[in-house]
């Protein structure tokens, strides 16, 4: 069974949830693909497509509320990631070897690419919070000039991970 490694965890709840959500996804393809079952390895694929699809809409949003200056590459990534899972899900091979293979390329490869971008988003947040003029409440120093969003009071850096 796959797990997400604390050094995988970005600090921003939300996103976190959700990336415990998809490895727990990953588990059933994983499970379907020792029993070689390639339908409902097909299946267990299409659903975690669907789901990173959403997660990806989600953090892209969020992205864009914090003003994340990559977030066009990160979400270019994100496009990249979803058409090898399409590709992967098109060419699904029928050997339980080939079956177990592919469930550890989607959580080694894919999912490890996608939460290590994620590591940088939370990294460039804590640096830009701990830049940031305190006296004007500012933790994202590109929105200085700005109109404030009542979507950005939503977000959060957990205490101890702004201190860092």
């Amino acid at each position: 069974m796959y797990a997400l490694n604390e050094s995988l965890v970005t600090g921003i709840e939300s996103i976190d949830g959700e990336h415990h959500d998809l490895v727990a996804l990953l588990n059933i393809v994983d499970v379907a693909a020792n029993r070689g079952e390639v339908d409902e390895v097909r299946a267990a694929l299409e659903n975690f497509r669907r789901q990173l699809g959403d997660h990806f809409v989600e953090e892209e949003l969020y992205l864009s509320i914090i003003r994340y200056p990559q977030l066009d590459a990160h979400a270019e990534q994100h496009a990249e990631t979803l058409s090898s899972i399409d590709r992967l899900i098109a060419a699904l091979p029928s050997s339980r070897a080939e079956l177990q293979a592919l469930s550890r390329h989607c959580f080694h490869v894919l999912l490890h690419a996608v939460l290590s971008m994620d590591l940088h988003v939370a990294e460039w947040q804590r640096k830009a919070a701990r830049i940031a003029p305190q006296d004007h409440g500012i933790q994202n120093p590109d929105a200085r000039d700005q109109p404030h969003s009542a979507a950005a009071d939503n977000i959060s850096i957990p205490a101890d991970k702004a201190a860092e």
